[in-house]
């Protein structure tokens, strides 16, 4: 089977001159700073991600958390239970990544269901 390719926007040199990277290169490391805070604004978790080039803010709204608790939360008991399960949130970030599932303004909003499908 031929490896599916994507443009890249700043190919490395070591790459293909024309700027092409076969999907199945391995992805740059995620990074996740210890940045977690609560905004009471949009009433949401939110934290910082990195990959390669890519900068942006990850949101989880009050209400996924409810679902995932059972139960009304406040804004200090959603960023317990996120540093409780920092590794899956992160996982179901990777995997939106990868689908390139931003939103609008480039940034990630986690559903439950992507939760759900990270196996968190």
């Amino acid at each position: 089977m031929a490896a599916r390719l994507y443009k890249a926007k700043n190919p490395h040199p070591a790459r293909a001159a024309h700027g092409w990277i076969a999907r199945n290169e391995p992805m740059p490391f995620f990074s996740f700073p210890e940045d977690a805070r609560w905004n009471p604004d949009s009433e949401s978790v939110e934290f910082s991600v990195a990959l390669g080039d890519y900068e942006g803010t990850v949101r989880v709204a009050r209400a996924v958390f409810r679902g995932m608790v059972g139960q009304s939360v406040s804004g200090e008991k959603c960023l317990e239970h996120y540093h409780l399960n920092r590794t899956q949130f992160e996982r179901a970030v990777e995997e939106k990544l990868r689908r390139r599932e931003l939103a609008g303004d480039g940034n990630v909003d986690l559903t439950g269901r992507d939760l759900r499908r990270a196996g968190a």
